[in-house]
């Protein structure tokens, strides 16, 4: 049986995610675990962006009981993002459909 290398964790990729994820348009921390694995990621890949060979979309979502006070765009906006991500990972090519659905906003 042949033994399977694990590399170690890539200091450089974990410092370059976090540097890269502090400058999206949100408040630095708001996204709490996902960007801490996120971060991980790029660490374990060495790389950034972090590139697998096999990839898959997870997608949450959640009211946070603003439905209750009346909020009734999030319905719509919620089955838009639903099409967006069924369209996109349906794609041949998910990586060039998603940038040219961000170049069309």
């Amino acid at each position: 049986m042949s033994a399977i290398l694990i590399p170690p964790l890539d200091a450089a990729a974990a410092r370059a995610a976090r540097e890269r994820i502090d400058q999206l348009t949100k408040p630095v921390g708001s996204l709490g675990r996902i960007e801490e694995l996120a971060e991980r990621l790029a660490a374990i890949a060495g790389d950034l962006p972090p590139v697998y060979e096999r990839r898959a979309i997870l997608v949450g979502a959640g009211d946070h009981g603003i439905t209750a006070e009346g909020v009734g765009s999030l319905l719509a906006a919620g089955a838009y993002g639903v099409a967006v991500v069924g369209a996109v990972s349906d794609s041949a090519d998910p990586r060039t459909a998603a940038r040219r659905l961000v170049e069309a906003l």
